[in-house]
């Protein structure tokens, strides 16, 4: 990590020689970064003036010495118009501000969509529905939201707008989304609140499950990883499940929450953290039975 030094001018860094580092280190630390190979060791250095922001240089570093969007997801291939907007080398949670950026690029005056809009399916704003989407008789949809192939939306669903679904996903009964990036076959059926979040291809929600996305608190929202707090940048941050990842009914998923591949949350528990892939996670209580007196 780095820290602040009086007098100091530039700052000299040493990390592995991936180009990630390059990629993201650039935009925060603009013209003024210089690589430098150091021969036979795999590593680089960089060098640049500490007039940058050293708290947001330290949160990229962090982030990308811990976890990366390829580790816990899969860009399906019906997404692939929007593949440049998620990069598999950045971690997960730098996906959620680009799902505004990708539903910008869309040109939404060519997309031929759905043609048979039911009267009680509310549209507002830039919407794209592929044609075989099945709607129900009534739902709220707010642009901007682009909705693929073969994904059914079932009655009294509300997309509040920067929502990207891609195909065979299940959006049911009374279900509330925004600004969040549904991978393909991921299921949120019944009474469950998924913002500023990510799920994974084929992850599933039961019944109830709310992914909090706000701390009471309202500061930025960090991702608990086992090397420590990384600081996401997000005051908005709900959940990243995997692929395949699961919440049994009424769980409680709390800000910042990533879910490895193939992990389960069970019912009626909150959670918060990192839950590495294929894990299970339960809360064990007791429960007594007891004379009832009049």
């Amino acid at each position: 990590m780095l820290g602040r030094a009086a007098g100091i001018r530039t700052l000299d860094l040493v990390v592995p020689n991936d180009a990630r580092y390059q990629t993201a280190l650039q935009p925060v630390i603009g013209k003024r970064v210089h690589f430098m190979h150091i021969r036979n060791t795999g590593k680089q250095k960089f060098n640049f003036s500490c007039t940058d922001e050293i708290s947001t240089v330290n949160r990229t570093l962090a982030s990308l010495r811990a976890m990366i969007a390829s580790d816990v997801l899969t860009l399906p291939e019906s997404l692939e118009p929007f593949r440049e907007f998620f990069p598999d080398d950045v971690p997960p949670w730098e996906w959620i501000p680009q799902i505004e950026q990708a539903l910008g690029s869309v040109k939404w005056l060519l997309m031929q969509g759905h043609s048979a809009i039911p009267a009680g399916v509310h549209i507002k704003g830039k919407v794209y529905i592929h044609p075989t989407v099945k709607l129900p008789p009534m739902a709220v949809i707010e642009g901007p939201t682009w909705i693929g192939t073969g994904t059914e939306i079932r009655p009294n669903a509300y997309i509040r707008g920067k929502v990207i679904i891609g195909a065979n996903c299940v959006i049911g009964n009374a279900c509330e989304l925004k600004n969040c990036l549904v991978l393909d076959g991921a299921q949120i059926p019944h009474f469950n609140y998924v913002g500023d979040s990510i799920l994974g291809q084929k992850a599933h929600l039961g019944a109830g499950v709310i992914l909090a996305n706000l701390r009471l608190d309202q500061a930025n929202v960090p991702v608990r990883l086992p090397s420590g707090s990384v600081d996401s940048g997000l005051r908005k941050f709900g959940a990243i499940f995997g692929d395949h990842a699961e919440a049994g009914c009424n769980a409680v998923i709390q800000p910042g929450t990533v879910l490895g591949r193939k992990s389960v949350v069970m019912p009626c528990m909150p959670y918060g953290g990192v839950l590495p892939e294929a894990k299970i996670v339960y809360a064990k209580s007791e429960v007594r039975i007891i004379d009832r007196r009049f």
